[in-house]
C-alpha cells in the first residue's frame, strides 16, 4: 500500500491535515525518507534521516477524525518553543486539529 492510498482511505478532513502535514515535511525536510508502516491495522508515516532507523517526525492518520503527530528527539530547549500537551504512552503528544502554519 502507498500513503496515498492509505489516505484515500481515510475520511476527507482527516486526509486533508494528514496531507498539509506530509507537504510541511516535505517542505522543511526535503532530505528525509518518507515511509509507510504498519500495514492496515497502525498506518504510520515516519520520516528519517540517515537511515530508517534516524527518525525525525512522522503522524498517524485516526478515524476517530485526528492525526497523530510523532516529533522525535526533542530536547528540553526544544521543549519551550513546541509547547506540546496531552499524553501518549506517558510521553508528550498533541492532536492536530487544523491546517495550516
Amino acid at each position: 500500500m502507498t500513503i496515498e492510498e492509505m489516505l484515500a482511505s481515510q475520511p476527507q478532513p482527516v486526509a486533508a491535515v494528514a496531507r498539509r502535514l506530509r507537504a510541511i515535511v516535505r517542505e522543511e525536510l526535503p532530505e528525509a525518507d518518507e515511509n509507510l508502516y504498519g500495514g492496515k491495522a497502525v498506518q504510520n508515516v515516519l520520516y528519517s534521516l540517515g537511515g530508517t532507523n534516524k527518525v525525525v517526525c512522522g503522524f498517524q492518520p485516526s478515524e476517530k477524525g485526528y492525526c497523530i503527530v510523532y516529533l522525535h528527539h526533542i530536547t528540553a530547549e526544544d521543549s519551550q518553543v513546541l509547547k506540546l500537551e496531552g499524553k501518549g504512552g506517558g510521553r508528550p503528544a498533541c492532536e492536530v486539529l487544523g491546517s495550516g502554519r
